[in-house]
């Protein structure tokens, strides 16, 4: 989990799970993902939705974004 992540939040283990296994780093956008100074919603190709708990991941769009590798099993467990 990035340092001074909320610990509260799981879906920060799972999107930073994800960043690494499609070989983050070399995306052509990676505006703000894993910044946790700002909302995982605005972490570019994520959509959120409101739930009574707080936001949570409701789509990921990065098409053509040079993803390469596997996705994470930890995936599924978005809500």
């Amino acid at each position: 989990v990035p340092v001074g992540a909320d610990q509260q939040d799981p879906e920060l283990e799972i999107l930073r799970e994800f960043y690494y296994a499609t070989g983050g780093p070399h995306w052509t956008r990676q505006n703000d993902w894993l910044n946790i100074s700002v909302s995982k919603c605005s972490w570019y190709g994520l959509r959120c939705s409101l739930l009574s708990n707080g936001p949570a991941i409701s789509f990921i769009e990065l098409a053509s974004n040079n993803l390469q590798g596997t996705l994470p099993e930890s995936l599924v467990n978005l809500t």
